[in-house]
């Protein structure tokens, strides 16, 4: 049975093939984006934060990261496979790949605090509408079940909820837990209905590197108004493997193209760039950022 505090939502594996050698004590190069600075650690002590797989459980509040980890311990055979060979997947590997980079799309702390937002923001709503009036604030009271002598006089409740400095409003984890598995088989589907391309680049041409948001979405056409969706055609899907490999799916099919494809010096920074822009706090790689990256990225 576990008992980390330390749950990582991008596994130590992955992080490691962004090291120099890949070894398992090896430390990587940190970017943070937010305090523009650069330190070293290890892949045990970035993209992880504590307790962030933790459930209410009588037995086992760690049985998340536990079942997690043997997941992982399948992914990380086809990721050393792939890495080793720099061969386009074979259906196995592929199936892995895929459901490696639903995970890391899903179970973040970048998307949980969207989500925490957008909870927030229905909760404040359903809040001011259980005040709108005394007579909805004392029927919500009790169609709840509270006791007449229990209630809260109205006017001390909706100075409470008006005055948002007394309170802070938090989001269960079981909550992001539950929405998170529930999304997993749709998006894994829409993925594998992509068009996957391997991008294979060297020391000489230049390293890839990751984050701790490492799946990146942009739409090849101007959508205007509207948002990017995983579903949505005529979007790119870009995922770093390892600092020399990457993952870029479409869901349009271009005849007479290679499913894998070598690297240009140019595409490594196009791709790089945007891994940068995606992070949510953090990027990974086996050096500093590269000038050309800076001067693209306008530091």
């Amino acid at each position: 049975m576990s008992r980390s505090k330390n749950h990582h939502y991008l596994s130590q594996f992955y992080l490691r093939g962004f090291t120099k050698s890949g070894g398992t004590k090896e430390n990587l190069c940190v970017y943070d984006k937010l305090q523009n600075k650069y330190f070293e650690s290890s892949p045990k002590h970035i993209a992880s934060q504590k307790y962030f797989n933790r459930i209410s459980h009588p037995e086992n509040p760690n049985i998340i990261e536990d079942e997690l980890a043997k997941v992982e311990g399948v992914l990380s055979v086809s990721f050393r496979e792939i890495i080793e060979k720099k061969n386009y997947p074979n259906e196995k590997q592929f199936n892995h790949i895929v459901n490696f980079i639903t995970l890391a799309a899903l179970r973040n702390p970048k998307i949980r605090s969207l989500f925490d937002d957008f909870y927030k923001q229905i909760a404040d709503k359903l809040m001011m509408l259980t005040m709108a009036s005394e007579e909805r604030y004392l029927s919500q009271c009790r169609q709840a079940g509270i006791k007449e002598e229990d209630i809260i006089p109205y006017d001390k409740q909706k100075a409470f909820v008006e005055d948002k400095s007394r309170y802070t409003l938090e989001i269960n984890q079981k909550v992001h837990i539950e929405s998170e598995f529930k999304m997993l088989d749709n998006l894994n589907d829409i993925l594998l209905k992509r068009n996957w391309y391997l991008i294979v680049t060297n020391e000489e041409i230049g390293e890839f590197i990751t984050s701790d948001y490492p799946v990146s979405l942009i739409s090849l056409v101007d959508t205007g108004p509207y948002g990017v969706g995983f579903g949505l055609k005529k979007t790119e899907v870009v995922f770093p493997i390892s600092k020399h490999l990457v993952f870029i799916g479409v869901f349009e099919e271009y005849e007479n193209v290679d499913k894998t494809l070598f690297a240009t010096k140019k595409l490594v920074e196009s791709i790089n760039a945007r891994t940068v822009e995606f992070a949510n706090k953090q990027v990974y790689s086996t050096r500093k950022l590269s000038d050309i990256l800076k001067k693209h990225l306008n530091f």
